[in-house]
Order: C-alpha cells, then sequence, then structure tokens
C-alpha cells in the first residue's frame, strides 16, 4: 500500500511532517541496525514505532475511503489486530510453558490462522481478554520480551479495530473519529521519539557519531508556517463561489449587450432604407407618363395641318352645318398639292 497517496487528504500538513519524522528515523534505525541490535530494550520500541506508523496508514487510509462513501478496509485491519495479539500472547505462551503455568498456557493459546477466521466481534473479545492478561503478568513475562509498549499498541488497535470494523456495522465510520484517531496515533509516535529514541541516541553521539547525525537529521519536524487544513479548504470554497458568481455576472452582462446589439441593428437598418429611399426622390426628376398616339389620333393631326396650310377650315361648310358630306382627306391633298 502507498504510504502518501491518503495522507495528504486525511492529516494536517504538521501531522504529515511528524510522521515523515518517523519513517525516516525507521529508515535510519534499519540501516545502522548492527551498532545497536544487542539493545533490547531498543529493538523493541522500533518495532513499536513501526506499528504506529502501520496504524497511522490505515486509519488514515480508511478516512480516504469514508470520504467516497468505501467501507473499511476490514482485512488490513484485521491483520494489524491479529499482529498484535500475537506480540502479547506469544511471550505469554512461552513464559507459561516454562513455569508450566497451564491457565496462562491455554488462554494464550492462539495462533494467526485461527484468528483470521474469527468473526469480527469474537476477534475483538480475544484481543481483549489477551490484553488483560498481558496486563496482569507484564512483570512475570518481562525477560520474555512482553513489554508495556507492546501492551499499549494492542490496546490502541484494539479501539481502532472496535470503531472501524465492529461498530460501524451498517456504514463507514465518522470523519471525526477517524481525525481523533490519527492524531492520538500521531502524538503517540511523537513520545516514543521524545521520551525514548531523543535520550537513548545520545548513547551513541560519541562512540557512533554518523549514526547519531544520521538521525538527528532524520527526527528534524517542520512546523509549517501557514494556514491549517480547515482554513485552506474554506478560503479556496470562498474563492470558488466568488469566481462562479463573478462568471455567471459576466455571462449576463454579455447576453444582455449582445441583446440590445441586435436590437440596435434591427432599429437602425430600417432608417436607412428610407433615408435613402427619400434621398433618390428627391435627386430623380419628375416624368410623366407617355403614351404613344393611337390611329385616329395621328390621323387627325395631319388633317389638322392640311387644314392650316389651306388657310383654316371653313365655318360655314363644316361637317353638320351645311347638310353636305366633307370632301375626301385625299382630294384635298391633292388640292393642297396642285395649289403650292
Amino acid at each position: 500500500m502507498r504510504f502518501s497517496a491518503y495522507f495528504h487528504a486525511a492529516m494536517t500538513r504538521y501531522q504529515l511532517s511528524q510522521v515523515s519524522a518517523m519513517k525516516q528515523v525507521r529508515l535510519v534505525l534499519n540501516r545502522f541496525r548492527l551498532i545497536w541490535q544487542n539493545f533490547a530494550a531498543l529493538g523493541v520500541q522500533e518495532a513499536a514505532l513501526g506499528s504506529t506508523v502501520e496504524l497511522i496508514l490505515a486509519l488514515a487510509q480508511e478516512q480516504e475511503r469514508d470520504n467516497k462513501g468505501i467501507r473499511a478496509d476490514k482485512m488490513h485491519l484485521t491483520d494489524l489486530l491479529t499482529d498484535g495479539i500475537m506480540a502479547v500472547a506469544g511471550p505469554l505462551g512461552a513464559w507459561a510453558m516454562v513455569t508450566s503455568n497451564a491457565r496462562v498456557r491455554q488462554q494464550a493459546d492462539v495462533y494467526p490462522s485461527y484468528l483470521k477466521k474469527e468473526a469480527s466481534e469474537r476477534l475483538l473479545l480475544i484481543a481483549k481478554d489477551i490484553l488483560a492478561l498481558g496486563t496482569t503478568h507484564v512483570a512475570d513475562a518481562a525477560d520474555y520480551a512482553l513489554t508495556q509498549p507492546g501492551l499499549d499498541v494492542l490496546r490502541s488497535r484494539i479501539v481502532t479495530f472496535e470503531q472501524l470494523v465492529v461498530a460501524p456495522r451498517e456504514g463507514v465510520a465518522r470523519t471525526a473519529a477517524l481525525t481523533l484517531l490519527i492524531e492520538a496515533e500521531v502524538e503517540r509516535g511523537m513520545e516514543l521519539l521524545r521520551g525514548f529514541f531523543d535520550r537513548i541516541m545520545y548513547r551513541f553521539k560519541e562512540s557512533d557519531t554518523e549514526f547519531y547525525t544520521n538521525y538527528q537529521t532524520a527526527r528534524k519536524v517542520i512546523r509549517p508556517s501557514y494556514r491549517s487544513r480547515g482554513e485552506a479548504e474554506a478560503e479556496a470554497e470562498e474563492e470558488g463561489a466568488a469566481e462562479g458568481k463573478t462568471e455567471s455576472q459576466a455571462a449576463t452582462a454579455k447576453a444582455r449587450n449582445g441583446s440590445e446589439t441586435g436590437r440596435g441593428k434591427a432599429t437602425t437598418a430600417p432608417q436607412a432604407t428610407e433615408g435613402s429611399a427619400g434621398q433618390e426622390e428627391a435627386e430623380a426628376p419628375a416624368q410623366l407618363p407617355v403614351q404613344a398616339p393611337t390611329a385616329s389620333e395621328s390621323e387627325e393631326a395631319t388633317f389638322a395641318e392640311v387644314q392650316a396650310v389651306l388657310g383654316g377650315p371653313n365655318k360655314e361648310s363644316a361637317p353638320g352645318e351645311s347638310g353636305e358630306a366633307p370632301e375626301p382627306r385625299a382630294a384635298v391633298a391633292e388640292g393642297a398639292g396642285l395649289a403650292g
């Protein structure tokens, strides 16, 4: 499982820095294991630190899954609880066998394959019984690697398993409860660094300078000077809301401007057409319709011209007054030609 895949969503930056210090300390301890491997107490505390880091990882993963509506990683939490039970039951069983304590030996007679097949509620009861048994005989089995830090690790895993697997049978655990658990485990790990490793490392300051220097470098915890995650998220939400509001206002203004521009074009176009038409009418001269003369009108005009050459019409002989028919037009035209 990737260690950093869940931390950034589940923890604050300061907690990330603290857990990073724990990881770096473990790397240094593994690198220089040959130097301190004869110190049994240091080995026990190194294992406890590793268990704490693993539990923090499980909690961070669960919190991320809770945000997405996914159930707890029950298998991983079961493995962690099983390992915690065996870390206490193993030394108890060894001590009970040597001391011929049949009652403790029977109670501590558990195996990982057997524990992982148990139901969640039953596994939790077994873990609590082993924790109580170990607390009673922690002094008796001290020579068999049964320590108080090991009991504390088991107790912490019992609480985690109960809240994440047994209690929320119908859903995921609440994010607030997970956050409190993460804070408690981070503080437990930092207490191991401050209360044990920081003190015991002075033993190697002069004899193993490289080991001591590397530990001090890995041990550094950077306290960020910026805002907390909650404040940053709240500010990001406010900025997002303001940006969305600005975009909405800009879109509304753009739509309004487009509507007004279209309306202005529709109003201006007819005015320009009417003005152009009026100007063309003013410049063009008034013209009357011209009609071609008919055949009768052309004949009358020719007859009028002939009469004007002869000296005008004779009123006394005008048609309709004397009762005589008028001379044919051809004869008149012929007479006019003789006269000329």
